[in-house]
């Protein structure tokens, strides 16, 4: 872990934290942080911002070297024949657009 500042830096956007996103994150909503305090929650967040998932593409996945992928076992069998749900042609598009953001974020793989 990296030591915290006594004197916190002023904030300067990160490639994925934002002047745009710190700004809608609003990490004192109660207004009762002292300043010195918010830049240090601003430069905590900036500091790990790889950590946070403000879109799905900047999603991620754990590190295999720290978490083993899990592999379900199966027996050799007969799959069902059942009719895929069909989906309706008003959401046609945004369903693909959600398929294949998660293609991309690497939530759905090939199987």
């Amino acid at each position: 872990l990296p030591e915290l500042p006594v004197h916190p830096p002023i904030f300067v956007p990160g490639t994925r934290f934002t002047q745009e996103r710190s700004d809608a994150l609003d990490l004192d909503p109660a207004k009762w942080l002292w300043p010195d305090e918010l830049k240090l929650v601003r430069w905590l967040v900036l500091i790990h911002e790889t950590t946070f998932v403000w879109d799905p593409g900047e999603r991620g996945r754990f590190k295999e070297e720290y978490f083993h992928p899990v592999r379900i076992a199966t027996v050799p069998h007969t799959p069902w024949v059942q009719r895929n749900i069909p989906i309706p042609p008003a959401i046609y598009l945004q369903v693909i657009d959600i398929i294949k953001g998660k293609i991309e974020g690497g939530v759905y793989e090939p199987s």
